[in-house]
């Protein structure tokens, strides 16, 4: 059964900046879901010890995702050690187990594979680390990824991909062909429906019709990856309905079958 998460950006950021991150952990434990995203770009002083606020979300027996959006790649193409050892340090202290990057600047040429697999390993394997694409047109780019990930595979790191459906259309790529090309890599996969809005892209809640992409997506895909429902959330009872559409959904085992 997938894990269904629910990151703290779905909530109006005002209120979660103001509330801390914190306040929203029993609503989510109440709707059901299965974890929590933590968001670094959202934290506050409220939040801290990161510690105190791991032991809130363990004591409601919640799974723990940390997403930072720091390029994983500077623009020079040097790795972006420094803020990635204080983002995994910070993981550590929430007990989190996945860390979610963007991937930044990675250039085959120049980027050091080598350096990314010895930090890695001096911090332990209780960490996964996992690269989003994100809605730039490096970092959501089909090709500056597989480049990335064929190298990771090759040299063997411990690093996989979290597959945002929507945020392909952002950075101008086919979520099918990317679905093709990530496929082996996918460890978690980010939900949301995009729609143009007044010439803008525009993030919304995923449409529940039977013939949904989402829905399309979700079934060429093991059925034991976390799933996250991030898109804008008016209130508990829509994470509910939700959440209760997955459950249906999940009688359904995937048929890994290309569309």
């Amino acid at each position: 059964m997938r894990k269904i998460i629910v990151p703290l950006n779905v909530f109006q950021s005002e209120r979660v900046i103001e509330k801390g991150q914190e306040f929203f952990i029993p609503i989510i434990s109440e709707t059901g879901a299965d974890g929590v995203e933590i968001r670094r770009e959202l934290l506050t002083q409220n939040d801290y010890p990161l510690t105190r606020l791991k032991n809130i979300i363990m004591d409601y027996g919640l799974f723990i995702v940390y997403s930072a959006p720091i390029p994983l790649w500077k623009r020079c193409g040097a790795l972006n050690d420094e803020e990635l050892n204080s983002v995994i340090h910070e993981a550590k202290e929430l007990g989190a187990t996945l860390i979610k990057v963007s991937l930044g600047f990675y250039q085959p040429n120049r980027s050091d594979i080598h350096h990314l697999k010895q930090l890695l390993y001096e911090n332990g394997n209780e960490i996964h680390l996992l690269v989003e694409n994100d809605q730039t047109s490096c970092g959501g780019s089909i090709h500056h990824l597989l480049c990335f990930f064929k190298s990771a595979s090759i040299y063997k790191l411990p690093v996989n991909m979290t597959f945002d459906i929507g945020n392909w259309k952002y950075s101008g790529e086919n979520v099918y062909d990317a679905l093709h090309q990530f496929y082996k890599f996918i460890k978690y996969v980010h939900l949301k429906h995009v729609e143009i809005d007044n010439g803008k892209w525009s993030t919304l809640p995923l449409p529940l019709d039977e013939s949904a992409e989402w829905r399309r997506i979700l079934d060429v895909l093991s059925q034991d990856l976390p799933v996250a429902l991030e898109f804008p959330i008016e209130n508990a009872q829509m994470i509910q309905r939700y959440i209760s559409i997955f459950r249906k959904s999940e009688k359904k085992k995937g048929v890994n079958k290309w569309m």
